[in-house]
């Protein structure tokens, strides 16, 4: 599954609040999907970083869209359901990003965030050989800006 999650644009926006029932109805959709689809990866921009680790600064992000701990608590519920991000659960200390700002040069001085993520179900986990986020990519001429996230499965 693939998905672009809502920003959320400020705290007190009518946008944040769109964002929260954006995930709690992805949520119920997850639920309902791995009763049918044991073998799930979601995939994509979750427009949230999982932990203070995943932000080069996270004092400068405090009260952000993108730390806020109700979002956090979005990604926790769906952890509780056994999905675990592939790249973390492979690179638990890795410093490693894959959103950096256009503005003041920001992937070249290592000032991004992890808020792109793969998800996987517990009977996709054992198959899981790889994981890795391609940030080279947004050091070349006219980026986007985000970076490629990769996982390579044993068939």
């Amino acid at each position: 599954m693939n998905l672009y999650a809502p920003n959320g644009e400020s705290l007190e926006s009518d946008k944040f609040r769109y964002k929260c029932a954006w995930y709690a109805a992805l949520i119920e959709r997850i639920r309902g999907l791995l009763r049918i689809h044991p073998n799930l990866a979601i995939v994509g921009d979750f427009n949230l970083a999982p932990a203070d680790c995943d932000v080069y600064d996270p004092e400068a992000f405090r009260g952000s869209v993108l730390t806020d701990a109700r979002v956090r608590s979005f990604l926790a519920e769906l952890e509780s359901f056994g999905l675990v991000d592939a790249f973390r659960y492979q690179h638990p200390k890795a410093t490693a990003y894959s959103w950096w700002d256009y503005r003041r040069n920001a992937a070249r001085r290592g000032e991004g965030l992890r808020i792109d993520l793969i998800l996987l179900s517990q009977a996709l986990l054992p198959r899981l050989c790889q994981s890795g986020i391609a940030e080279e990519i947004r050091l070349l001429p006219h980026p986007s800006d985000h970076a490629p996230v990769w996982i390579e499965l044993d068939s």
